[in-house]
C-alpha cells in the first residue's frame, strides 16, 4: 500500500470512529451502528491491528447487560461462552494434528471432550429448569 493510500485509509477509519461516537453522543443509535460497523470493516481490511475505539462502550453495556442477569441467566451465559470456546478448541487441535498426537493425546482429547460434555449437560439442565 502506497503512502497516499495509506494516509487516506488511516483518515477514513478515524472519521468513522469520530462519527460512530458523535452519533451515539446524539442518541442515534442507527447511525452509532452504521459508523461503528464501517470502522469493523476498515479495520479489517487494514489487518485489523488497531484497538477498537469502541472497547469501553461495549465494557460498560456488557456490564449493564450482567447487572440485569438473574444468577441463572448468567450461569448460561457463561456456559454458553465456554462452550463455543471449547468446541472451537478442540476443532483447532484436531486440525492442527499435532494436540492430540502423542502418548497422551488421547487422554487429552478425553478430558477436552468430557469437559464439553458436563457443561452441555449443565446448560441443557439450567435450560429445561427455567
Amino acid at each position: 500500500m502506497n503512502a497516499e493510500t495509506r494516509k487516506n485509509l488511516d483518515a477514513e477509519i478515524q472519521e468513522a470512529a469520530d462519527k460512530a461516537i458523535d452519533s451515539l453522543a446524539r442518541y442515534k443509535f442507527a447511525m452509532f451502528g452504521y459508523w461503528a460497523g464501517i470502522w469493523v470493516h476498515l479495520n479489517r481490511i487494514d489487518g485489523g491491528k488497531r484497538p477498537s475505539p469502541f472497547r469501553d462502550l461495549v465494557k460498560v453495556a456488557r456490564a449493564i447487560r450482567e447487572d440485569a442477569m438473574t444468577p441463572g441467566e448468567k450461569r448460561q451465559s457463561f456456559l454458553t461462552t465456554n462452550i463455543i470456546k471449547q468446541q472451537k478448541w478442540i476443532e483447532g487441535c484436531e486440525a492442527n494434528g499435532k494436540s492430540y498426537a502423542g502418548p497422551n493425546g488421547p487422554e487429552i482429547r478425553a478430558a477436552d471432550n468430557a469437559q464439553l460434555v458436563e457443561w452441555e449437560k449443565e446448560l441443557r439442565d439450567l435450560r429445561e429448569a427455567s
